[in-house]
Parts: structure tokens; sequence; C-alpha cells
């Protein structure tokens, strides 16, 4: 609770958090699951933002279904490398992986095991590793928040394993929990939505406002104002436990159907003002028009919204699984 609290009034004064996936998702996780040792080199240097971290997990066959991943690692032991993964594959999506120092990935130990997620292990990676290759990938706006990772004979200490060998499943959805709990999106939600209205009062935002949707504009800002502070209080809900639950799918499944009904309501207020891509001479930066690009992606980023609903009727409501 006392990191919800951090995250949030950093976030409302508008100034830069620590490294968010190092700190919010790696951090917590190796509170879990970690040896003392581990969080004895990582946690350290997290907190002072010295080292950026990136999430290894998506695979170009294996994206909602995480558990048919296939970068191996096989346990090897030589004079010069001691105990140590042997690694190769590919990772597709990883936030910020050409910025990252470190990457906490998920790979195969057993190839035979069934069901598929009981072979998987959780490893952490330094990128300067020899075989190791990070390649930024360019968005539908012309940017690279993220990359696509080669692993090619890549040497990783058993050291570096966290959690079991073979049972780094229960370690990751640990991870994603955490990720899938966080108030980040409800304050961005908030404070693009107060934008809005304040630039509307203005008499340039009144004349850009799209003909005759005055009152239109209204309804469609209240409702989403109304959602915001229930998205509040299902961030603030999920953060009850340590280790946050079912809880955490609520929270993401809700923020991410927001995000895309309130870059919505953003193009409905502008209308044709609404197309303008270049920021400059455009209302609010072109801000909601570049909001509804990103929110393309919000459905599926961190989980689809499938596998949040799946989760929601399993772990939450109890319903079986077929």
């Amino acid at each position: 609770m006392e990191e919800f609290i951090l995250q949030e009034e950093m976030m409302r004064a508008r100034v830069p958090t620590v490294n968010g996936i190092g700190a919010f998702l790696l951090g917590p996780t190796l509170l879990a699951h970690g040896t003392d040792e581990q969080r004895a080199e990582h946690l350290p240097p997290i907190a002072r933002g010295e080292r950026a971290w990136a999430q290894g997990f998506s695979e170009p066959e294996a994206g909602s279904d995480l558990a048919g991943l296939r970068t191996r690692a096989v346990r090897a032991n030589d004079e010069e490398h001691g105990d140590h993964y042997v690694v190769d594959g590919q990772k597709v999506w990883t936030s910020l992986g050409h910025n990252a120092d470190w990457l906490f990935v998920l790979v195969r130990t057993d190839p035979d095991a069934a069901p598929k997620h009981r072979g998987i292990t959780f490893l952490l990676v330094d990128v300067n590793t020899p075989g190791v290759t990070v390649r930024p990938i360019r968005d539908i706006r012309g940017d690279a928040p993220f990359s696509e990772i080669f692993f090619e004979g890549a040497r990783v200490p058993v050291a570096n394993r966290v959690g079991e060998e073979n049972r780094g499943w229960y370690v990751a959805m640990d991870a994603l929990s955490f990720e899938r709990a966080g108030i980040g999106a409800t304050i961005k939600h908030e404070q693009a939505i107060a934008s809005l209205v304040e630039h509307i009062g203005t008499p340039e935002g009144r004349e850009q406002l799209r003909d005759g949707w005055e009152r239109g504009a209204r309804q469609e800002i209240a409702r989403r104002y109304v959602e915001m502070r229930v998205l509040y209080n299902i961030a603030r809900f999920s953060v009850t436990n340590p280790v946050p639950g079912y809880e955490a799918s609520v929270n993401q499944l809700f923020s991410a159907e927001l995000h895309q009904r309130l870059a919505r309501t953003g193009a409905h207020v502008f209308g044709k003002h609404g197309l303008l891509w270049q920021r400059r001479g455009a209302p609010l930066g072109a801000a909601f028009t570049h909001m509804r690009m990103d929110s393309v992606a919000a459905t599926f980023l961190g989980g689809a919204s499938e596998i949040q609903r799946n989760v929601i009727a399993t772990r939450g409501l109890g319903l079986p699984r077929s």
C-alpha cells in the first residue's frame, strides 16, 4: 500500500518514477521468490534507478498462449562458465528492451513437460551477455517503445534462476499480477480527462468542439469520469494482498477497455480535428489522436482481455475451466 501511495503521488505530480518494470514488477517478485543473494545484488540498484529492466516473456509463437514458449535453456557445467544454462530462442514485444541493462525471461527447460507450463524456468539475464542481441521495433506511430531479443548460445549462471527449475511459471504469474495491479493507468486517464474538460471550456476548445455535440460530450465525459473512479477503487482493492490475485486481472481488464473508450470520447469531442496527427496546432497537441492509436493495443498488453476474463472466471468466480 505504501508503494501504491508513492507511485500515485509521483504520477499526480507528473515527475519521473524509478524504472517501473524493475521497481514495480521484478522488485516485488524477488521479494517473494528470490534468494538473499539476488535481492542484495539487484534491489539496491533498482531502487536507486541505476539498473533498468525489461520483461522477456512473449514470443512470435507464444503471446496470449504464454505456456507455448519455445526459447530453450539447457543446463551445462564447465570450468570456464561453471554451472549455467545455454539459452537459444527469441522474445518479441519486449517493452523498453533497447533501454534495459538486464532482462527477466521465461525459458523452456523441460521440452516434454505436460502440461506445458510445468517445464518453464525464470531467469535473470544481463543484456551484455555474449549471444544476446536486442533490436528495436517501430510501432504504428513510428516510435520504438519495444524490441525483439535474440538468444544464440547465451550462457546464464544457474545462480540467476529465480525459484525452482521448471517452476518458473508460478513466479511469472506473480510478476504479472504485480504488473496488472498498478495505479499508473488510473492517474494517466484522470489527467487526460481533466485536460479535455479544461480545453473544451476555453474559447478555442468551444470552437473546435464537434458541431451539435455539446450535450453528448457532457454525457460521455461524465461516464468516463465515473468509470475512472471505479477503476481507482479497483486498483486500491487489488493491492490489499501482498501478492495480488484475480483482482489484478479485473483491474487490467477494466483499465484496458476504459483506455479505448476514453480515446474514442476524445475523438468524438473533436470531430474532424481529432484526425490531426501532427501535434503542432492540433487540439491538445493531438493527444487524443495518439491515445487512440495507443489504445488499439490496450486489450492485449499485459495479457489479452480474453485471458483476463478466464482468470476472473476460474480464480475469482470459481467457474470450471470447460
